[in-house]
């Protein structure tokens, strides 16, 4: 479980690697928020590891939300709480150490990270913002 916590962290902090290059402090408007989910869509869906895919990226206000499928599980396998608090400790440490996340943050947007199952299930979504990263 860790070895898929981490994979799936470094896939989430670099598929928004190049976001640094845009603003910092100045906000981002929902139409850049989709040229960003755009481009992170081009090689998406992509396996993050043997039981984690990685769907799209969907632009919200103030919010960049990433959409996984855990291709293996079905939701009554899954245990949602212990599943939601590990990715969220492991989710909220990568991102807040992640300059491109910060930067992102720092501008008001959130990255949300939704789970859902083999079946299109939701399982979990882990929220993450500024206030997170304090």
């Amino acid at each position: 479980m860790k070895k898929l916590l981490l994979v799936l962290v470094i896939v989430a902090g670099a598929g928004l690697a190049w976001t640094y290059k845009m603003k910092s402090d100045a906000g981002y408007s929902l139409a850049e928020l989709n040229d960003i989910a755009s481009g992170a869509n081009k090689s998406l869906p992509a396996m993050v590891d043997a039981a984690t895919r990685l769907d799209r990226v969907i632009a919200h206000e103030g919010v960049l939300e990433k959409q996984y499928t855990l291709v293996a599980s079905r939701l009554p396998e899954i245990d949602t709480a212990g599943f939601e608090t590990q990715m969220s400790a492991a989710l909220i440490a990568e991102s807040c150490a992640n300059k491109q996340s910060r930067t992102l943050y720092k501008a008001g947007v959130s990255e949300w990270f939704s789970y859902q199952d083999m079946n299109g299930q939701p399982v979990a979504t882990v929220k993450i913002g500024q206030e997170n990263c304090s």
